[in-house]
């Protein structure tokens, strides 16, 4: 494992890509995240320039076999539009929405699949929380804080 950590103000993005094929190549990586495309978007001089970047990079770990997990923060709902939002829809297999929610003084969290290319997947929202065994989501949707209806999340759900 190699981390790349740069101050989004510091990113040159033609050299910073250059950087992440080398690491990939010398590590002969299998995944990589980039964490987040919020930052290399204001790195970028303008739109296009970042559509065409995302779209290179994708393609190119696509040819050599590597999985990409890309993480981008919003503003709105997801699926607003949003032009950046827009360019890493139609490039993803999979979209996951995570929201952070205010109830009474604190927080929940919730995710939900948006888009899975080739696969089936459930529509619903699911609140999950994070502790010491992890993430635990919840059984069902609309399930409210009730605990004792958890269970540990697992790759294979």
């Amino acid at each position: 494992m190699e981390l790349m950590d740069r101050s989004p103000v510091d990113i040159y993005i033609d050299q910073w890509v250059y950087e992440l094929l080398e690491a990939v190549e010398r590590i002969k990586a299998r995944r990589v995240l980039v964490d987040s495309l919020t930052d290399l978007r204001l790195a970028s001089p303008d739109e296009t320039r970042f559509r065409e970047f995302v779209y290179s990079l994708t393609q190119r770990f696509s040819r050599q076999g590597v999985s990409m997990m890309m993480t981008m923060e919003t503003a709105g709902p997801l699926m607003t539009p949003n032009p950046s939002v827009s360019v890493i829809s139609h490039l993803s297999d999979n979209l996951i929405m995570l929201r952070h929610d205010t109830e009474r003084g604190s927080q929940r969290r919730s995710m939900a699949v948006i888009k899975t290319r080739a696969s089936e997947h459930a529509s619903s929202v699911r609140e999950f929380t994070i502790g010491p065994a992890g993430i635990i989501l919840a059984d069902r949707p609309g399930i409210k804080r009730a605990l004792h209806r958890r269970r540990r999340f697992r790759a294979d759900d």
